[in-house]
């Protein structure tokens, strides 16, 4: 089984794997952090696989190769840093438009903000990006709230 995983005692020892499905998992169970609505649900999902596929990879081998590797390698380090850093430009375009990725706090704005909060680790510049720069800052600490 990968990891992480969790098991839901509460449903015949149900295990879910893989962060982004316990994730949505855990936020279907609750109610909370995630729209009811079809295309409220649709956007959480599609800026949750934006870190999945996009955002966690990109960051995950920026940091390999900046502070892991055990031979610097120039063209791998600035690769990695310039995708990361593109994909803060999407996410910056986004925020420049609402507070929140997909116009409500939810999933998606935990699981992006875990990996833009390391950027400084990375050696990725947010400067130029004053809406993700806002967004860093005030979702820190945002509390839950319920869909109706």
């Amino acid at each position: 089984m990968a990891e992480p995983v969790i098991k839901d005692r509460d449903n015949d020892n149900f295990v879910v794997f893989e962060s982004g499905a316990i994730l949505l998992y855990l936020a279907k169970q609750s109610g909370e952090l995630y729209p009811t609505d079809t295309k409220g649900r649709s956007l959480v999902e599609q800026w949750l696989i934006f870190q999945m596929g996009g955002l966690g990879p990109m960051m995950g081998q920026a940091n390999v190769f900046s502070r892991s590797a055990p031979e610097k390698i120039p063209y791998a380090i600035e690769r990695y840093k310039n995708a990361s850093r593109r994909l803060f430009e999407v996410l910056e375009r986004q925020l420049s438009k609402q507070a929140y990725l997909a116009g409500v706090y939810s999933v998606a704005d935990i699981t992006n903000w875990a990996w833009v909060s390391i950027h400084a680790s990375s050696g990725i510049d947010i400067n130029g990006l004053p809406a993700l720069v806002d967004w860093l800052e005030n979702t820190k600490g945002t509390s839950t709230q319920k869909y109706s």
